[in-house]
């Protein structure tokens, strides 16, 4: 999480689920992307409320970067 807490990023080196808590971002509203290290391409952007903890799922296999912003 960044220090303005507007951003947080996680990497997944494997297909895998992670489980975030949403609450220490700012903001109702957050844009979530997946982000490919292999190719540099990032998935179609999410909005989702900030409400508490969520289980996100890897798309596909080998790894991926969460990137969730306010």
């Amino acid at each position: 999480v960044s220090d303005d807490k507007t951003l947080l990023v996680a990497y997944l080196p494997e297909p895998s689920v992670v489980t975030l808590n949403l609450s220490q971002l700012k903001g109702p509203k957050l844009a979530l992307r997946w982000y490919n290290p292999r190719t540099g391409q990032f998935s179609k952007t999410e909005s989702w409320p900030n409400e508490g903890v969520r289980r996100f799922v890897s798309p596909f296999q080998e790894d991926w970067v969460l990137v969730v912003r306010t």
